[in-house]
């Protein structure tokens, strides 16, 4: 008997060439090469915090602590070095302490000035017409001599409750001079006429007060 032919074998994939092992892993999703991607927010906490200190304050200040805080996590995440976001942290809070407390100073401060420069203009109001009632006093007794706060009520000037009005001549009686503080406030004195280098001139609703701050030169 004759054997019938045998249908051909497949042909077989040769073995990979030696020394190749199984391929790399494919590298991680939108990360070229597969390593971590560095975060530059450290870097931008450390810049706003530094213009905090001597720039924006606080504005500034507040966004280096943010991304101060997000940028130390996400260095630490990717291990690379956390201090610069650290850094940006400190700084941003120094600048941000800096800046409340000069705004706090200067709140102070204005509102310091501009409760003794309210109280000038109301002593100032009283000075006014105590002005008027002096100069009518010298028109009629030909001197400024022996003016005073009390003399200048029959010329009808008669100071307010808050307010300490002291008259007195200058001058041999050539010339007077009045002035006033609050009661509440006895320091924050003001004279008319006004004179020497530290004379005001302010004008409210219409109306000028001219005075010079400090009290009266010493009666002569």
């Amino acid at each position: 008997m004759t054997t019938p032919p045998q249908p051909p074998e497949p042909p077989t994939t040769p073995p990979p060439p030696a020394g190749y092992g199984a391929p790399p892993p494919p590298p991680a999703a939108g990360v070229p090469g597969g390593q971590p991607q560095k975060s530059s927010l450290p870097l931008i906490s450390l810049i706003l915090g530094l213009l905090s200190i001597f720039c924006f304050g606080f504005l500034t200040g507040i966004a280096a602590i943010i991304t101060g805080v997000v940028g130390r996590k996400k260095a630490q995440e990717n291990g690379q070095g956390a201090g610069m976001a650290l850094a940006g942290i400190i700084t941003g809070a120094i600048g941000s302490l800096i800046s409340i407390i000069a705004i706090f100073v200067l709140v102070v401060f204005g509102a310091t000035i501009f409760g003794a420069v309210s109280e000038q203009v109301e002593v100032a109001e009283e000075l006014k017409p105590a002005s008027l009632a002096a100069q009518a006093y010298g028109l009629q007794n030909g001197t400024y001599a022996g003016i005073s706060t009390s003399a200048l009520s029959t010329y009808g000037f008669t100071p307010a409750s808050d307010v300490i009005v002291t008259a007195v001549p200058l001058a041999g009686g050539a010339a007077y001079c009045i002035e006033g503080a609050p009661v509440g406030d006895p320091g924050n004195k003001i004279h008319v006429p006004a004179s020497g280098g530290n004379s005001v001139e302010l004008s409210i609703n219409g109306v000028t007060y001219n005075y010079s701050v400090g009290g009266c030169p010493p009666a002569s």
